[in-house]
């Protein structure tokens, strides 16, 4: 077989060839599977640069200097989304791409060192990220990096620091409503026409310390009067993607039995006896019969819940001297746990009803 040759008879090896402008070009595959191509004005010169490249494919550093950070990301994530749950996997895709066209997201992730990453890491918080997105956001980096590592793609993990050696978290500490702010808020919202009619869904989620998906997943089937308790198995959950959907928790330790206190049971026989009937009612993955609904028939979702929180605060705070803190459904979540504890519950039992997979959770509280 006849081997190719350039202009000047000289022969060509594999993967070279001679342009049209002149330029020798050289083509080879690097270990992460992309095609790539350097040129040269000589062969001799060329061939040079070849024997770099083959070095460093011998060493496994051929790509270090040719993918991306972007690339190490998207490498990563396409070969782990598939496991992750529809919500964890769309909030991760929405975050991403809010760097398509970062400069940065595209430099070659072996030019990136340590000070480089800390620095644009530190950018995000005065474009105004909170510390815990910033660490939800390098929970999804550093892997990638790992990973490349592992592979011989990159020689280093520029995003293996800690977050907390470069930025102090200033996030406000999860309160604990006192009895005094718990009681003021519940009377006023008693006494307010306009927001009178939530009062129980305040007291139900402070009685039972619910997590907001739970609450808004829990159906009449989930509630025993005769028992005096609910039963937590699944939580409600909404996105563009799914619509409404039902996840079941994430570990065993979320499958529970809640008892229900005079105030808990109170509130929650008044919300069922004044629940609408409809003759279409909504069901969700199988589930049908949700408590709490809007006016339209709808379960309750998260956003509505914490909306409706900030406006009975912004409103309380008009008209009192002493002002409530921020409140959110975790709030009464926590103050529910604080209470329990302080109270001189066992850990273990405060444990069960808080629904933690570790006693490190609730001790945290």
């Amino acid at each position: 077989m006849e081997r190719r040759k350039n202009k000047k008879g000289q022969v060509l090896r594999e993967g070279e060839s001679e342009r049209k402008d002149g330029l020798f070009q050289y083509r080879y595959t690097d270990r992460a599977g992309k095609r790539r191509y350097i040129y040269a004005k000589t062969l001799k010169e060329l061939r040079v640069k070849e024997e770099v490249i083959q070095r460093e494919i011998i060493n496994h550093v051929d790509t270090v200097a040719h993918i991306s950070m972007a690339e190490v990301i998207d490498r990563y994530f396409n070969l782990h989304k598939s496991s992750l749950r529809s919500d964890t996997r769309i909030n991760h895709e929405r975050i991403l791409g809010q760097f398509k066209d970062d400069p940065f997201w595209h430099r070659e992730a072996n030019d990136i060192t340590i000070s480089d990453a800390k620095q644009w890491t530190k950018g995000l918080s005065e474009l105004g990220w909170k510390y815990q997105t910033i660490n939800t956001f390098l929970a999804i980096i550093r892997p990638a990096f790992a990973s490349a590592c592992e592979d011989n793609l990159v020689v280093r993990n520029p995003f293996g620091f800690s977050l907390s050696t470069i930025l102090k978290n200033e996030q406000a500490q999860r309160i604990a409503l006192t009895d005094e702010q718990y009681n003021n808020l519940v009377e006023f919202v008693r006494n307010d026409s306009q927001y009178r009619r939530q009062v129980d869904i305040i007291i139900f989620l402070r009685e039972t310390g619910l997590r907001i998906g739970e609450f808004c997943g829990l159906t009449l089937n989930d509630v025993d009067f005769d028992k005096n308790q609910i039963t937590i198995n699944h939580q409600l959950k909404y996105n563009t993607e799914e619509g409404y959907h039902v996840r079941v928790p994430k570990t065993k330790a979320g499958i529970r039995t809640i008892p229900l206190s005079s105030a808990a049971r109170k509130s929650l026989e008044n919300v069922i006896s004044h629940r609408p009937v409809f003759l279409n009612e909504r069901k969700v993955d199988g589930y049908s019969g949700f408590v709490f609904l809007t006016s339209r028939g709808n379960p309750q979702l998260p956003d509505r819940i914490n909306s409706m929180l900030r406006r009975i605060v912004a409103s309380y705070n008009e008209v009192h001297e002493e002002k409530l803190p921020h409140i959110t459904p975790h709030v009464f979540r926590h103050t529910f746990c604080t209470h329990l504890i302080l109270s001189g519950m066992d850990i273990k039992s405060v444990q069960y009803l808080m629904g933690h997979s570790t006693i490190k959770m609730t001790l945290e509280v």
